[in-house]
């Protein structure tokens, strides 16, 4: 069962990724990335796979509650896939903008302004569980501190490249899904 959920952890995280490299392999991976926080995302993942992998396989313990970790990884994996079509051609693995930006505001960026972080919040929820450990539930709260330092670096790009439109709907749109599922 621990095999199979490790490679059920693996193959997720491959599907989830899968929009980030064809983006970075069509030359729109990076754009105006802010360096501290791609340096801090590779930091937070890679201590989030390498402890909870770790951790997992030396205690040698997995029960069915681990497979409850397919409910949040999948629900993160649907909405990023939905998030990504959202953006359109102005996805990217980094912030770009193209020479004619556009603020969207629809679909899923109707409920969130940040569903691309709401659904790794999900998702590394999901693996958490699936790989249920210490480590792995102290590495999934550095990845949700690292999600809320990114959407205020976020913030702060999107507010200066669109002012007063990108005002209006920030007052009108919580930051993330789960601002959303709360005003319901």
């Amino acid at each position: 069962m621990q095999q199979f959920l490790l490679a059920a952890a693996a193959s997720l995280t491959l599907a989830y990724y899968a929009p980030s490299a064809a983006a970075t392999l069509s030359g729109h991976g990076g754009g105006e990335m802010h360096w501290p926080s791609r340096l801090a995302m590779y930091a937070t993942y890679g201590f989030f796979f390498a402890a909870s992998t770790a951790d997992f396989i030396s205690s040698g313990a997995s029960s069915a509650i681990n497979y409850l970790g397919f409910l949040p990884a999948a629900a993160g994996l649907v909405l990023h896939f939905k998030s990504v079509r959202g953006l359109g051609r102005s996805y990217s693995a980094g912030i770009t903008f193209s020479k004619k930006p556009r603020l969207v505001t629809t679909g899923v960026y109707a409920i969130a302004r940040h569903p691309l972080y709401s659904s790794a919040a999900l998702f590394f929820l999901g693996l958490a569980v699936l790989l249920l450990s210490t480590a792995s539930l102290v590495a999934y709260a550095l990845v949700v501190a690292y999600l809320a330092y990114r959407v205020r670096v976020e913030e702060t790009i999107l507010r200066k490249k669109f002012g007063k439109p990108y005002e209006t709907y920030a007052r009108a749109v919580p930051s993330t899904v789960f601002g959303w599922l709360l005003r319901q």
